[in-house]
């Protein structure tokens, strides 16, 4: 599940969990959780928006970090 949520990512730069979680159909707790993993692994970065440029998608964006390895 890390890969496919990291998969996306790398797919969908600058996205948030909760695209994240609608595109692969998958619970927004469960992604949260994978997320965090993959962020404390450096597998992930995030950038928070500033806030004139907040939508209703959220203030987190997430993109990838070190290579996931196949």
């Amino acid at each position: 599940m890390k890969k496919l949520v990291y998969n996306f990512f790398k797919e969908n730069p600058c996205s948030t969990y909760h695209q994240c979680a609608a595109e692969l159909k998958i619970d927004e707790i469960a992604i949260v959780k994978i997320i965090n993993e993959l962020l404390k692994e450096n597998y992930l970065n995030s950038h928070v928006s500033s806030l004139d440029k907040l939508s209703q998608e959220g203030s987190s964006f997430y993109s990838i970090g070190k290579h996931f390895p196949e």
